[in-house]
């Protein structure tokens, strides 16, 4: 994979781990730890200016402030960047979005669930003209027989 956003990991001890070769280093032309909840990166990538937001989202349980201070910043950070790049929001949104037909944000494919965080998602992709694109295409049922489903 070319690039990774880890929103949480687990590592008992101290210390640091090599992951690689980062072949797209030289790509990066700055990045910004906004929050512990927040990271972004720019990158000039074939000609494209782009910004990527690595983002571990508030649970959907969590209290109405904290979440609305939260998804406030998400949203300070995207209006700062504008229309002048490319943004991937990437990361773990604790957002179900539901699925909707003809609708510009959220596409047909995904469960039909919407929670409160989903809410406040599309409404930040709705102000600042984003798509959720995992939905707009069709998925492969790993449950289908011929896939091997690992059970812990």
């Amino acid at each position: 994979m070319d690039i990774v956003v880890l929103s949480e990991t687990k590592k008992k001890g101290h210390g640091s781990e090599n992951l690689g070769q980062k072949s797209l280093r030289r790509c990066i032309t700055s990045w910004e730890p906004v929050s512990p909840r927040l990271i972004k990166m720019n990158l000039s990538l074939h000609g494209k200016n782009i910004t990527i937001i690595g983002v571990y989202a508030v649970n959907d349980d969590t209290l109405v402030k904290d979440k609305e201070e939260f998804f406030e910043q998400l949203s300070y950070e995207i209006s700062k960047i504008g229309q002048s790049r490319e943004i991937i929001l990437t990361g773990d949104l604790n957002s179900r979005i539901g699925k909707k037909l003809h609708d510009k944000i959220v596409g047909q494919f995904r469960e039909a669930t919407l929670n409160d965080n989903g809410n406040r998602l599309i409404n930040i992709c709705d102000q600042n003209n984003l798509r959720i694109l995992n939905g707009f295409f069709q998925h492969r049922d790993i449950s289908t027989p011929g896939y091997n489903i690992l059970e812990i």
